[in-house]
């Protein structure tokens, strides 16, 4: 068990259009309590608890809008506050030669948890910026499988069922709003042959809420080669990112202000060829391929 307080000095001076200051400071405790029991050589139980500390970047902190275009402006909050999250989890643990399992239940509550919101500036201009929640509660089971399927084939696949709910009342929006939501990712890495690799990963989100409306869901897979030259020194890559042009961020917005439906998605997938040159010994992280982020928006 642990515990290890912080504190955070955190001023800002808005200069326009009101010249103000803006204090962010706090001052807070972070206790961690982790439990195991080993049951047998290959399986073990833990039970863990956890408070921390998500703290908002400089974009999300930045008030001036970027635009898209003449309608569309997306900007940040200098009043957000850091999201504070607390954490309870119960996992069990089988390890082979072969594989492990790992299924978790967990519970998750949020206070000050961000969210983006969406509304009118005037001009007809819609401007997307980040609030704090009053709180947000999920909870569910999420299992993972890692292994060796085969001497070519390797598995990552975890899928995750959970109950969310939101309450956005200390920004206007009365009624809380919960969901069943579901996400699975898949990460394969194939041995095609001793210095030829392919790696193949699948993501699925199911719809999702937000205080304004909910996100419908989204899928993608992204594909990547790699073949090792000169001794395996150099790294030959190509990839793609949304393979099948599936990825489409999708959300509405229904207020007594604003009623909107967006679709965002690339026009076409993206490609990557790249040369990776390697001096001294290569760790495993080196032999994962990164692709291009999930999407726009997330």
């Amino acid at each position: 068990m642990g515990l290890r307080g912080e504190a955070a000095l955190l001023k800002s001076q808005l200069v326009t259009p009101n010249d103000s200051l803006i204090n962010n400071s706090y001052y807070k405790f972070y206790p961690t309590l982790h439990l195991g029991y080993q049951i047998s050589d290959n399986q073990n139980i833990k039970i863990s608890y956890s408070k921390r500390v998500n703290r908002p970047d400089a974009d999300e902190l930045n008030p001036f809008p970027e635009f898209s275009d003449p309608r569309n402006a997306e900007g940040g909050n200098p009043n957000l506050k850091p999201e504070q999250i607390h954490s309870l989890e119960l996992t069990y643990q089988l390890s082979t030669e072969l594989f492990t399992f790992t299924p978790s239940l967990y519970y998750r509550y949020k206070y000050d948890a961000f969210t983006q919101i969406s509304k009118p500036i005037g001009n007809d201009v819609i401007l997307y910026t980040i609030e704090n929640l009053a709180n947000k509660k999920s909870g569910g089971l999420e299992l993972i499988f890692s292994g060796k399927a085969t001497d070519w084939l390797d598995l990552d696949l975890s899928g995750n069922l959970f109950y969310n709910q939101i309450d956005a009342s200390n920004i206007g929006y009365s009624n809380k709003k919960d969901i069943i939501a579901a996400s699975a990712k898949l990460n394969s890495f194939i041995n095609i042959a001793e210095s030829t690799f392919l790696q193949l990963n699948f993501y699925y989100y199911s719809p999702s809420i937000t205080p304004q409306g909910r996100m419908k869901e989204r899928f993608y897979m992204n594909i990547g080669l790699k073949q090792q030259i000169f001794n395996k020194n150099v790294d030959l890559i190509f990839t793609i990112s949304d393979a099948f042009h599936t990825y489409k961020s999708r959300w509405n917005v229904d207020t007594n202000k604003l009623l909107q439906n967006t679709s965002i998605y690339r026009k076409e997938p993206v490609y990557y060829l790249g040369i990776n040159w390697r001096f001294g010994q290569s760790s495993k992280e080196e032999s994962i391929l990164k692709f291009e982020g999930e999407g726009l928006r997330k």
